[in-house]
């Protein structure tokens, strides 16, 4: 165990090898110096004579400095004396991901995939920031990041190794103090505020009950139960099994159901449905496949109206929302009959209608001593 602390000396950090039963004094980081030891974290991995071998040690003004030898030598990793780093954090899944936090000299958050070694430190976000705190992912995500600017106006967070940030600080009262992340819960992190402390972003759980209704007409529903940490949910419609061919990818379905369109009969679908908020995206939960088996024996029957436009009716399915696709073939009138249209190549749709009849008022048929059109 290590305790960091400032009393005026060089004992700047303590440490204890009986899990706090008794601490060494006077084993300063920097030999001469009473730089204060703002944070430090340690690799639950590697254990050296009872001591953890990785250390990181948060200096005032020094930067970051590295041990990997149980605390008994040292060394500067991350940038010069004008870097104030306030705080530190280390992956709980992965001890190669560090990141700091400074508000002077290097100012913004920084990641280190490289057990913070030195020439490793990229940049993630800018500002001085005087605390990040890190805690095990779900679903997609591994591990989330929690950061605090420096005047503690706002709360940060990112699901994705600090790629982007959403601001979460909601109706958290401000200043906003501290943040720590819980190593061993999923998605747990506490924020500490002059009104209290606040448990925060919870990650939603993956969507369970996926339904289908009416799954074999072309008025199917598909439905999945609520998750109370959801803001939306991800949906995703495919043509196969495998998800490489979709009809339909939604990343911001904001309720529990959603009715499918252009819909194709005799094809089986097959779907699956995610949860997303602040803290990340679920992994998707096992959906199922419906086939569209609609069809049905239609009369269609063609009179002309007043205006001597074809009118199309036909009997509708009473227990579907079915759309109907209007096709028309046209060609040039030789003096004789058309050529056939080829069995290869589609009707044009010249419209999409819901229900019976449809009027095609782009054609006039020709009634005996009418002149021909020219076409039909």
């Amino acid at each position: 165990m290590y305790c960091a602390y400032t009393d005026g000396s060089q004992r700047n950090w303590d440490y204890s090898n009986d899990a706090g039963g008794t601490w060494t004094h006077n084993r300063p980081l920097i030999s001469g110096t009473y730089t204060t030891v703002q944070d430090m974290v340690v690799d639950p991995s590697s254990q050296f004579s009872g001591l953890s071998q990785n250390v990181l040690a948060a200096m005032n003004n020094k930067g970051v400095y590295r041990s990997t030898d149980a605390a008994s030598t040292w060394s500067q990793v991350f940038f010069s004396s004008t870097a104030n780093v306030r705080s530190l954090a280390l992956n709980p899944n992965n001890a190669q991901n560090v990141y700091a936090a400074a508000n002077a000299g290097a100012l913004g958050v920084w990641k280190n995939n490289n057990y913070g070694a030195s020439g490793s430190w990229v940049s993630v976000r800018g500002g001085a920031h005087k605390k990040v705190a890190m805690c095990p992912g779900v679903g997609s995500a591994n591990t989330y990041i929690a950061a605090i600017p420096d005047d503690g106006s706002k709360l940060y967070y990112s699901p994705d190794a600090g790629s982007t940030w959403f601001d979460v600080t909601g109706n958290l009262p401000t200043p906003i103090n501290n943040v720590f992340g819980e190593g061993s819960t999923t998605g747990t992190m506490y924020v500490a505020t002059d009104k209290g402390s606040f448990k925060i972003a919870e990650p939603a759980a993956s969507p369970s009950s996926p339904t289908v209704t009416n799954g074999t007409k072309f008025d199917v529903s598909l439905s999945w139960g609520s998750v109370s940490t959801a803001t939306a949910y991800h949906l995703q419609i495919s043509y196969n099994s495998g998800f490489t061919n979709l009809l339909s990818d939604l990343s911001a379905v904001t309720g529990t159901s959603y009715s499918p369109t252009n819909l194709i009969n005799n094809t089986t679908y097959y779907w699956r449905v995610a949860a997303n908020n602040v803290a990340g995206e679920t992994d998707f939960a096992t959906g199922s496949s419906f086939t569209i088996s609609a069809s049905q024996t239609m009369t269609l029957t063609i009179t002309t109206d007043a205006n001597k436009h074809p009118v199309l009716s036909w009997t509708s399915d009473p227990t579907s929302s079915a759309l109907y696709k209007i096709c028309r073939y046209s060609c040039v009138y030789p003096g004789g009959d058309c050529n056939p249209h080829p069995e290869s190549t589609p009707y044009p749709v010249i419209a999409t209608v819901t229900a019976s009849p449809y009027t095609d008022v782009d054609v006039i048929v020709a009634g005996k001593g009418d002149p021909p059109p020219n076409t039909e």
